[in-house]
């Protein structure tokens, strides 16, 4: 791959009144983190979140409020976004805060039109609130995001301490119910958490509650949080029990030291409905603190809703250029620093792929896979500027197009798509990594083998992964010429504790069959190709299959053909064929290949197990 040393955009270009810069024909890509914003006054429990300031000053106060005034009344005002911002620069004295930055009109108004958008494209089969893209769905997510994560740094919020995130839980619950249509009376015996104590309640008719009754993994892990929010107030009560005892014992009298009632221990409550001393109580297990916190479940759902927003986001981008062509013009110096961070480093990326990137012939000849090889597939499956909506109406599924040419070799396509399917990610992979490929059951694959099976070798860069070569024949019906496809193919994962978060499944042509045979095979279909398996829920995952390819042929390779005739019929055929082998896996149970016969889900087993030290034959 062609690589140069990557240059570094000017974003003096940002202060203009362009939206595009000299280096790119392109808008800037916005990530849905710009949009992000503190969802309570109470957010003082964060730390280093170098976001919003969590309360409003007094001047700028009066300045928010002079602009909600002027702001004409929206339908999406009450929805959870709710503008309980916080804003304006304050310092707090208690955690030595920074000067916070007052939230522009200009974010408040794109994520405005957001919303507005996700209301519009609200359809008939979505509209039901148990669909994971129903308006709810979308709008809790973010509410989600507003609460848990920190846009400035990257990455989850971190807490002070645990009564700082179980408050967080229970404020996002108190959320969720005040839009629900069910009555749900909370635990009036504890008013720390009375919502998030209450969460058995909750679950219960979780059915009528946004969000809760869409997304088993969340559902799940706020039942997780209610569990050791009640253990935190049990470890809170015995501490306060055993001090009380200490201070009484250090008054009393010596001589009244026979009396039992003295030496009696203080009584707590197990869960198990028995009772121990509070001695024995703290002896029983280590304290819950933010350092034993275990937040693996809570970085995986803010991945989760992230990725899910991110593809909605980038819709509304697609749908509406004109409008964000000229909210970027008229904005740009309003940015946040924090916006203007994300902006440069999502440009800095892009730009070193249209300058300094290139697939090359000699790429397309290797039989060998290596780390930049993974990463430029990551980049493809991202959204970035350069990509065009093709299609958006067809089985549940946006199809997008782009003209960039990331290949020196000439007549790339480039195409990419994304949908989800109702299965748990492991159970997609164990039925999609099989020797089983798209086009071969009607007819469009023929005489399909894989050969020459490369075992990995964690200490050799070239050898870090499994990888198999797959030959076959490409049949698109009597009025085209028949085309060859020689492709090398491997895996990559990635687990967020011992939890798979996603994996990339990556196959570009190579060079395997001798020339001397080369020359009575078909012509060649030239293809880097990769799609991207991400962990949507609990039982829900999200397929992006990406490629670039030269089918071959002035008319074959057209765009006409490739992007306007084929495109659709690839759509509904590639849907058809997820559906068709999900079905039938679940019918069998969803029975793991056999490394020994299938190849990729091979390369997938040697990867998990000598780079995640994951046993994934187990699932």
């Amino acid at each position: 791959m062609k690589t140069n040393s990557p240059t570094t955009p000017n974003m003096t270009a940002m202060s203009t009144s362009t939206a595009t810069n000299s280096s790119s024909p392109y808008l800037y890509y916005f990530p849905v983190t710009a949009i992000l914003m503190p969802s309570s006054s109470s957010q003082t429990h964060h730390r280093d979140d170098g976001c919003y300031s969590p309360v409003l000053s007094p001047q700028t106060k009066t300045v928010f409020m002079t602009i909600q005034r002027l702001r004409p009344p929206r339908a999406s005002s009450s929805s959870p976004m709710m503008f309980t911002l916080g804003g304006g620069k304050s310092t707090n004295t208690q955690n030595n805060r920074s000067i916070a930055e007052i939230i522009p009109p200009c974010i408040v108004e794109l994520r405005e039109k957001f919303q507005t958008f996700i209301e519009q494209t609200t359809t008939a089969s979505n509209q039901a609130s148990n669909s994971s893209t129903s308006k709810d769905a979308y709008m809790f997510k973010l509410a989600f995001l507003d609460e848990f994560y920190s846009p400035s740094k990257n990455r989850i919020r971190k807490f002070e301490n645990l009564d700082a995130l179980f408050t967080s839980c229970d404020r996002f619950l108190k959320t969720l119910l005040k839009s629900s249509s069910s009555s749900i009376v909370t635990n009036i015996t504890n008013d720390r958490y009375p919502f998030l104590l209450a969460m058995d309640e909750i679950a219960k008719q979780s059915s009528n509650i946004p969000l809760l009754c869409s997304h088993e993994y969340c559902l799940q892990w706020l039942k997780n949080q209610a569990i050791l929010a009640s253990k935190y107030c049990k470890q809170e009560l015995a501490k306060k029990l055993k001090s009380s005892t200490e201070d009484v014992a250090q008054i009393s009298p010596e001589d009244d030291s026979d009396n039992e009632e003295d030496d009696e221990e203080a009584i707590i409550e197990q869960d198990d409905g028995k009772t121990c001393t509070v001695n024995e109580s703290n002896d029983q297990e280590e304290d819950l603190t933010m350092d034993n916190y275990d937040d693996t479940g809570l970085k995986m759902l803010t991945l989760m809703f992230m990725t899910c927003l991110e593809d909605k986001f980038s819709l509304f981008q697609k749908k509406n250029s004109k409008f964000m062509k000229k909210w970027f013009s008229k904005n740009v110096k309003e940015f946040p620093n924090h916006v203007i961070d994300l902006l440069q480093k999502k440009r800095r990326k892009f730009l070193h792929y249209h300058h300094n990137f290139k697939l090359s012939e000699e790429d397309m000849n290797v039989k060998t896979l290596i780390d930049s090889d993974f990463e430029f597939a990551s980049y493809l499956m991202e959204h970035t500027e350069d990509w065009k909506v093709l299609l958006d109406d067809v089985c549940d599924m946006v199809m997008y197009k782009s003209k960039e040419s990331y290949s020196s070799i000439y007549g790339m396509r480039n195409q990419k798509s994304i949908c989800t399917v109702p299965y748990s990610i492991e159970n997609v992979l164990k039925t999609l990594l099989t020797n089983e490929m798209f086009g071969e059951r009607n007819g469009m694959l023929l005489d399909m083998k894989f050969h020459a099976f490369q075992e990995l070798d964690p200490n050799i860069s070239s050898k870090k992964y499994s990888t198999v070569i797959q030959t076959s024949v490409m049949n698109y019906g009597a009025l085209f010429k028949k085309r060859s496809l020689e492709n090398v193919i491997s895996t990559r994962a990635i687990f967020c504790g011992n939890q798979v978060q996603e994996v990339i499944h990556l196959y570009k042509t190579c060079s395997y069959v001798s020339k001397q045979d080369d020359s009575k095979a078909p012509v060649k279909i030239v293809v880097f190709g990769c799609r991207r398996y991400t962990k949507d829920d609990t039982n829900r995952t999200r397929i992006v299959d990406c490629r670039l390819m030269n089918m071959g042929g002035f008319f074959m390779n057209s765009d006409f053909v490739v992007n306007t005739l084929g495109a659709r019929r690839m759509a509904e055929e590639w849907y058809e064929f997820l559906n068709m082998m999900l079905t039938e896996a679940a019918n069998n149970h969803f029975k793991a290949p056999d490394p020994k016969e299938h190849y990729i889900w091979r390369t997938l087993c040697d990867y998990c197990r000598v780079h995640c030290k994951v046993d994934i034959t187990k699932w």
